[in-house]
């Protein structure tokens, strides 16, 4: 199991100031386990967004997500 921290900042260079930044912060946790032979990685996590346009995303979310996984 991992705890990530991470975000996925953007600037939009023709915005107003105030709406240029989109700041979103997420906190997950991720597993590694196998379904018969095949390997599936898969988290879940909340997103806080520190800073976002006029209309933009609101403050809370989540995310899952599931990756099948093929080493060679």
């Amino acid at each position: 199991m991992s705890i990530n921290l991470f975000t996925e900042t953007t600037y939009d260079w023709k915005a107003a100031d105030k709406n240029a930044w989109t700041v979103p912060l997420f906190v997950s946790v991720s597993q590694v386990s196998k379904i018969g032979n095949q390997l599936i990685s898969y988290a879940a996590g909340v997103k806080y967004y520190a800073k976002s346009p006029d209309g933009g995303p609101t403050r809370w979310g989540t995310r899952i997500v599931t990756t099948m996984m093929f080493p060679k």
